[in-house]
């Protein structure tokens, strides 16, 4: 009965969020897809997403995001490239959660099984598919004593905001953080990626103690002022994906009271490979997990 998704359409318990993860996994079995197999989905920020990623997983498929504002051309080749065997859209979502089977699949998924697809930017301006398998996931996830960033958040905090770019593997982290050490995902919506006064709400009103987001993102949100001070709640923020700078280690110390971390990892090695405190404004990134 723990609150396992905050969303602005509506809030799941784990229990809820199993049983509908469990309806799409039946419906794409009986659709023939499961293991080997990646599914795309391309859904707006409401709880069914959530649900989406879970129940794919729970298929034995891999997931793949893609965000719904890519140009048509760049989720063409996506969806082309990957081979992905279907994508769940908000159109067809309906249909896969009015399955009435909603018992745990009994799919038989091994650690060295695909687990997610992410595209990258790619160095030849072309989109780059990176495959993950399930015991990279696990590697990072599963052992609160791996490294200092986990071991804080699974001590301290209890609901995690959930404001990166699905087709990210910063959202990854948000989710996945969230689910292993039964947390709270505070999904924030389209509306409040920009920041300002929703995003502030959102985290006024679920009492977000814990946010992940580049040094650059984090720094423009805290130029607001609502924003800035909603961050009285957060007690953790982990920045990564390029390199933390000065100035946003001191407007984060303004904030009050919130141990930083930064992290490194490319997305070949599921999000991140080393975390560190930031202590006395010098900035490392830690050991390797």
């Amino acid at each position: 009965e723990k609150t396992a998704v905050v969303a602005c359409d509506r809030t799941l318990t784990y229990k809820e969020l199993n049983k509908e993860a469990n309806a799409i996994a039946h419906s794409l079995i009986e659709k023939g897809i499961g293991k080997g197999n990646i599914v795309a989905f391309m859904l707006p920020r409401r709880s069914y997403l959530i649900s989406a990623i879970t129940g794919i997983l729970k298929s034995g498929a891999a997931y793949l995001p893609i965000d719904p504002d890519y140009p048509q051309e760049r989720i063409d080749y996506m969806l082309s490239d990957s081979n992905a065997a279907f994508c769940i859209t908000e159109k067809n979502i309906p249909e896969l959660l009015n399955n009435s089977e909603n018992r745990n699949p009994d799919t038989d998924v091994k650690s060295t099984d695909l687990c997610y697809c992410i595209y990258t930017s790619g160095s030849t301006g072309a989109p780059k598919g990176t495959l993950i398998n399930h015991n990279n996931i696990v590697n990072f996830y599963v052992d609160d004593t791996i490294n200092e960033f986990q071991h804080f958040v699974a001590q301290n905090c209890r609901n995690i905001l959930c404001c990166g770019t699905v087709s990210f593997d910063i959202a990854t982290t948000e989710i996945m953080l969230s689910l292993f050490f039964n947390k709270t995902i505070v999904l924030a919506d389209e509306a409040a990626l920009s920041g300002g006064k929703q995003l502030a709400d959102i985290i006024n009103l679920n009492k977000v103690d814990c946010v992940l987001s580049t040094p650059t993102k984090l720094y423009t949100f805290l130029l607001n002022d609502n924003v800035f001070s909603a961050f009285s709640h957060v007690k953790c923020v982990l920045v990564a994906g390029e390199q933390l700078k000065a100035d946003v280690i001191e407007k984060i110390n303004k904030c009050g009271d919130i141990s930083l971390f930064n992290g490194y990892g490319p997305t070949e090695t599921t999000m991140g490979v080393s975390f560190g405190e930031i202590k006395n404004n010098i900035i490392t990134i830690g050991k390797p997990i």
